[in-house]
């Protein structure tokens, strides 16, 4: 039998671990969604002001179903309580938390920025919950991911009545973030606290409040979910 130098045994090790962090993610988006919105000269207050609106659109959009408007709960700056979200997670609710980026001037070299949009925001989401909607099976998927940014469209701007690439969406915790954004039910409240507990974790939560940032132009997060 051969035996393994310490490179291979290192690199089989990573494997093993992979593998088994694969095979506990039974659907896809059990991790969340994470979606990009390129608005059109929106300031951050019409943003703020469209969250609930595009919460309910995305509950309708899984359930076929229109929530009450104070059913839909808003929290800035802080997380809602552990409790809140627990109940949120049991009766199977989603959870929204959104960011207003602010556009980066438009770099010549690289041809990514903006020229007419550097006094605007544009949004970040990131979404729990909506697996429990939607089958497994990679075409209950692709189809979810090409709807959701359909019901999302009338509550945001755009310079053109073109979709694509106006809001891109994606899952959460897969590919090569498999280990950075692990987020299961019993974690998903430790998981968004992370801006504040390690923020200098690479994560799709963290990227949403820009902990990175070198300047300390954190971004202030906002909670909204439905009360169970």
């Amino acid at each position: 039998m051969k035996l393994l130098n310490p490179l291979e045994k290192l690199l089989y090790a990573e494997q093993s671990v992979a593998n088994t962090a694969l095979s506990s993610i039974n659907h896809k988006l059990e991790r969340g969604v994470f979606l990009s919105i390129n608005n059109y000269k929106q300031g951050s207050d019409t943003l703020y002001q469209s969250l609930r609106k595009q919460y309910g659109s995305l509950v309708y959009a899984m359930t076929g179903k229109n929530i009450p408007a104070d059913c839909i709960k808003s929290i800035s700056g802080s997380v809602p309580s552990h409790q809140k979200i627990m109940d949120a997670v049991v009766a199977k609710k989603l959870i929204m938390v959104a960011a207003m980026h602010h556009y980066d001037y438009y770099k010549t070299k690289s041809g990514r920025g903006s020229i007419s949009n550097v006094d605007y925001q544009h949004l970040h989401l990131y979404v729990y919950g909506i697996h429990h909607y939607i089958g497994k099976d990679d075409a209950s998927i692709d189809d979810a991911l090409d709807y959701i940014p359909r019901v999302l469209f009338r509550h945001n701007r755009f310079c053109n009545k073109s979709m694509s690439p106006r809001i891109d969406i994606k899952p959460v915790g897969v590919g090569k973030y498999l280990f950075s954004d692990v987020v299961t039910p019993n974690t998903l409240y430790n998981y968004l606290e992370l801006p504040k507990a390690e923020p200098s974790k690479k994560c799709i939560i963290n990227y949403l409040a820009d902990t990175s940032a070198y300047d300390g132009n954190n971004y202030p997060l906002t909670y909204i979910y439905q009360e169970a």
